[in-house]
């Protein structure tokens, strides 16, 4: 018989090898999971993300079972398999039960048709950083649905952001966030309930939800360490949009803790109507809170949107509005409503007191 090798063996001499069944197996599933699945995956995060998580996740338990159950690999026993079953208990253990609140009364305004701001009583309090994260999550939601993170504001100075005298449940409240409404249909959808985002269903569904938080944002900690150092030169701060989360926890935190930094500088744009009068409210309000404290903030605030449509009157039974009437609005802005734009016009909140 000609010398050869058995399946699954190795002959250098020959330079041979023989392979097994599941050693064609696991070439053919790599290659289908490593070369085709896996760009997808990544390419889907941008437009796709509810799939595109799922996907990747699956790609990543197949990956560490098909390497853990080969015998001829002992050392992944021990380095992947400890890591793998700490994944399990961050996502399954301590992502939905640790800091846990299940159904809290939550208060929904609506911002127009794309923004709406959610408030809620935390029964953990306050938090020691600025811009929090808190997960929040329909109950109705499938079971593939993923938590979304929100980065946001906590009620430290105690003052009503709502400026609505029929509505007294926004006074109690300890967190809030501004949410911005995505509507683009859910492709590919998941489930029966995946036809429209999640923020969607948020905004048109009643707002019965789990929230688990706080947890420390990405430069939560960054910010606070910066307002308690020695420096002379101004911290400079920039969001857009939704991001008047940050910002608007940024004073809510100076307006109870007396930072060493005694310039700060807060630059904000929208394209949105509605959030701009709001956030323009809002930061007036709170500002001279944080300088009775000894601080300087000098605050820019732009709408960069167009004016030729007029911002939508119509009620809604959910909405609470942040202006009164007509007249109120076109008071608070005379310069900005003779122009189709204000991208170029940026007005301090200062100027707004004073006014």
């Amino acid at each position: 018989d000609e010398p050869g090798c058995w399946p699954g063996d190795a002959n250098p001499e020959l330079k041979q090898m023989g392979l097994q069944v599941d050693d064609v197996f696991r070439m053919v599933e790599m290659t289908i999971f490593l070369c085709v699945l896996l760009p997808i995956s990544v390419r889907w995060f941008a437009s796709r993300w509810h799939a595109a998580i799922q996907l990747h996740r699956l790609i990543n338990v197949v990956y560490f079972v098909d390497i853990v159950r080969r015998h001829s690999h002992p050392h992944s026993w021990i380095l992947n398999t400890p890591v793998f079953v700490l994944y399990i208990i961050d996502k399954c253990i301590f992502g939905y039960y640790f800091r846990r609140n299940k159904s809290p009364e939550i208060r929904r305004v609506k911002l127009g048709k794309d923004f709406m701001i959610l408030f809620w009583k935390s029964p953990f309090g306050f938090t020691d950083t600025i811009g929090p994260d808190y997960s929040l999550l329909l109950n109705n939601s499938s079971f593939l649905e993923e938590k979304h993170a929100f980065t946001c504001f906590e009620n430290r100075s105690g003052r009503r952001l709502i400026n609505s005298e029929e509505d007294s449940d926004c006074d109690d409240w300890t967190v809030g966030v501004v949410i911005r409404v995505f509507r683009r249909p859910r492709v590919p959808r998941l489930s029966k309930k995946d036809a429209t985002s999640h923020t969607q269903r948020m905004y048109e569904e009643e707002p019965d939800m789990l929230i688990t938080g706080p947890r420390q944002g990405e430069m939560s900690e960054k910010v606070r360490l910066e307002l308690l150092s020695f420096k002379d030169a101004p911290l400079i701060l920039f969001g857009a949009g939704s991001a008047v989360n940050f910002i608007i926890d940024t004073l809510q935190w100076c307006s109870a803790n007396r930072p060493v930094r005694q310039r700060v500088s807060l630059i904000y744009t929208t394209r949105d109507y509605d959030l701009f009068q709001w956030a323009m409210q809002v930061v007036s309000g709170l500002v001279p809170i944080c300088e009775d404290r000894g601080i300087f903030f000098d605050i820019r605030m732009a709408f960069t949107g167009s004016l030729e449509e007029e911002p939508d009157e119509e009620k809604d039974p959910l909405n609470i509005t942040t202006r009164s009437n007509r007249e109120e609005e076109d008071s608070l802005n005379v310069t900005t409503r003779s122009t189709r734009s204000i991208a170029s016009s940026v007005k301090s909140v200062k100027t707004q007191l004073m006014r």
